[in-house]
């Protein structure tokens, strides 16, 4: 036992509290997740009953499918039915991955091997009703083809005559006609055995009737016909039956399926009901004894928590009543590690300590009164010494108020400078701007001169090319005008037959020579073109030399006054650098001169402090045996 509470004795009081409140906190959280697994089992239990219930659901809502199948029989009916079956088939198959006991995994496997059954009798029962339907609709069209027939028959018979005989048959014929749709039909929407019999029988008669009186009809293919159409009759009533008796029972079995699978659910909410109840005992179960061992554990916890900590803050209390009594002298070994004995070691230290202390301070008295009468002279001193201080703060801050009116001066003129200076940065950049434009003009008049010179180029070429023909026409208005000569000649050889021609002649060598006339006037005027041209184009190679050359100066101006305004730019700012330090130096200036002033006051305050430190003193001398006193009365 006591090298129990040894042990404890070393074990820090917050380790001790910690591993206390540590087991408490597990044994509450073992009780919460006993708690909350027993609540999860129910939400789990509570989810699986849900999935049986939407299970049963959609089972309800195969057989209501096929209930509203069975009354219209038509397509979309059909795929509802079908469509709800996988529905129900698709939640088999998603509850087979969360119920996971091998009892469950039984009612699931059961459940889906109902649901395909089911799923495959539904697929026959649609097969054979469809096909049902469609002889359904055949029957009023045969007939229609064998009432047509007995019509015709009963039409081509003469009353008057004696055929009264034939025609009774006939009517005989159409009677049992009607009673043979009339009792198909009652068969064919009802579907009862009852009806079945009497039904075939009224197509068994008239078969039988028609047979007997073959000689009735007035072709044999008439005969054959009916023969045909009333065997189709007979042959599609038997499939109706076949396919009604085949639906029928698929659709008979596809219920004992559905049964069976409902049969499943019931099962399994009742299994689901007995788990429940099992988990809800095992939860309560595990929650009690979770509880009692909490119960348990927090008293024994509490017990030697209680015992580790109360015997040793017994006697930290009765050490503190001594210290507070003034007895220093009291002293104990301590072997606790814990933070008590750590608290209790402390204890003494301190009142070792404070007994040292005490020791110190008696001596400390007796050197603080003799000190108490120095710092009296020192005083007087420093008095004097803060008197002679205020005087020369005085001067400095007359020296300092007239140094920040010249700063405030000269933060003025710099403001002033930086106006000029932001103007004409303004300037230069207006300037420069327009430089610009004169530049783009310039380089416009020159692209515009370069296309004037080119086009004089292309004129006098031009003008060559017309000199060329002129000259064409020249050479070919000579060779007329010697052909019109010769033939003049040939006219006048000729006599009185050649004189009219000798006129066209005169007329041809006339218009020869005022052709080369014009021409060589032409000639002249291309000349004169050709030569104005070249000065034109000569004129214009100087103007395009004097445009670039305007265009390279008009860059270099530009560039000059972008220099220029950036220089301007740089002085601006820094002449608004000079006018914000000026100002700052104004500021600091005034700066100094309050702290100058209050230097002063500070000055007067330490010379009022010299006054009340040398009362200070002698209060000192006064409370240092007032310190002495008190130090008597510890027992050390």
């Amino acid at each position: 036992m006591r090298s129990e509470r040894a042990l404890l004795g070393n074990v820090k009081l917050s380790y001790k509290l910690m591993i206390g409140y540590s087991i408490l906190i597990f044994l509450i959280l073992l009780t919460a997740w006993a708690g909350w697994s027993g609540i999860s089992l129910l939400g789990d239990r509570t989810e699986r009953s849900q999935d049986i219930a939407h299970i049963n659901d959609l089972a309800q809502k195969v057989n209501i499918n096929m209930q509203l199948y069975n009354l219209s029989y038509d397509a979309e009916h059909a795929a509802n039915w079908i469509r709800s079956i996988d529905e129900l088939s698709v939640k088999l198959t998603a509850a087979s991955n969360y119920f996971t006991s091998p009892k469950n995994m039984s009612y699931i496997d059961q459940a889906v091997k109902s649901t395909v059954n089911y799923r495959a009798k539904a697929d026959e029962a649609i097969k054979f009703i469809t096909a049902r339907e469609k002889i359904r609709l055949l029957f009023p069209q045969n007939a229609a083809v064998i009432t047509s027939l007995l019509n015709t028959e009963l039409s081509r018979i003469d009353v008057a005559s004696n055929q009264s005989t034939q025609k009774l048959k006939l009517d005989e014929l159409l009677r049992l006609m009607l009673i043979m749709r009339f009792e198909v039909r009652g068969y064919i929407y009802n579907f009862s055995h009852e009806a079945e019999t009497p039904a075939r029988n009224a197509i068994m008669g008239f078969a039988n009737y028609a047979k007997s009186n073959r000689g009735l009809y007035a072709s044999v293919e008439t005969a054959q016909e009916l023969d045909r159409v009333m065997e189709k009759y007979r042959s599609d009533f038997e499939e109706f039956i076949v396919a009604q008796d085949m639906a029928l029972k698929n659709q008979q079995q596809a219920l004992r399926e559905l049964d069976e699978l409902l049969s499943v659910t019931a099962d399994m909410t009742t299994f689901q009901g007995i788990l429940r109840v099992e988990d809800v005992s095992s939860a309560q179960n595990l929650m009690i004894s979770l509880v009692l061992i909490a119960i348990i554990s927090g008293i024994i916890s509490g017990c030697l928590t209680t015992k580790s900590i109360v015997a040793p803050i017994n006697q930290v209390i009765e050490l503190v009543d001594k210290i507070s009594s003034g007895d220093l002298t009291h002293n104990q070994l301590i072997s606790r590690k814990d933070e008590l004995g750590v608290i209790q070691h402390h204890m003494y230290s301190m009142a070792s300590n404070l007994r040292s202390v005490i020791v110190e301070f008696s001596d400390t008295a007796n050197q603080i009164s003799d000190q108490a009468l120095a710092l009296a002279s020192v005083s007087q001193q420093t008095r004097d010494g803060a008197h002679n201080q205020k005087t020369e703060t005085d001067q400095v801050a007359a020296a300092m108020h007239e140094m920040a009116a010249t700063v405030t001066d000269v933060a003025s003129n710099a403001e002033r400078a930086a106006e000029v200076s932001t103007r004409a940065a303004e300037a230069g950049r207006s300037s420069k701007t327009e430089v610009i434009s004169a530049v783009a003009q310039i380089e416009e008049l020159a692209s515009e001169v370069r296309k004037s010179r080119n086009a004089m180029a292309g004129l006098k070429n031009d003008a060559g090319k017309i000199g060329r023909v002129l000259e064409v026409i020249e050479a070919v208005a000579q060779q007329t005008n010697l052909l019109a000569l010769n033939a003049a000649i040939e006219a006048a050889r000729a006599g009185d037959a050649g004189r009219g021609f000798a006129v066209v002649a005169d007329e041809v060598r006339s218009l020869a020579m005022r052709t080369q006339q014009s021409t060589e006037e032409i000639v002249q005027l291309i000349d004169a073109l050709h030569q104005a041209t070249e000065r034109v184009e000569s004129t214009l190679d100087v103007s395009w030399n004097l445009a670039e050359n305007s265009v390279g100066l008009t860059k270099n101006v530009g560039d000059s006054l972008g220099a220029m305004s950036e220089s301007i730019t740089s002085i601006e700012s820094m002449n608004q650098q000079i006018a914000v330090a000026a100002e700052q130096q104004s500021m600091v200036a005034e700066d100094i001169s309050r702290n100058i002033i209050n230097v002063r006051d500070i000055s007067e305050k330490t010379a009022l402090g010299s006054d009340l430190t040398a009362g200070s003193s002698t209060e000192l001398a006064r409370l240092s045996g007032r310190l002495r006193t008190l130090i008597d009365r510890f027992k050390v």
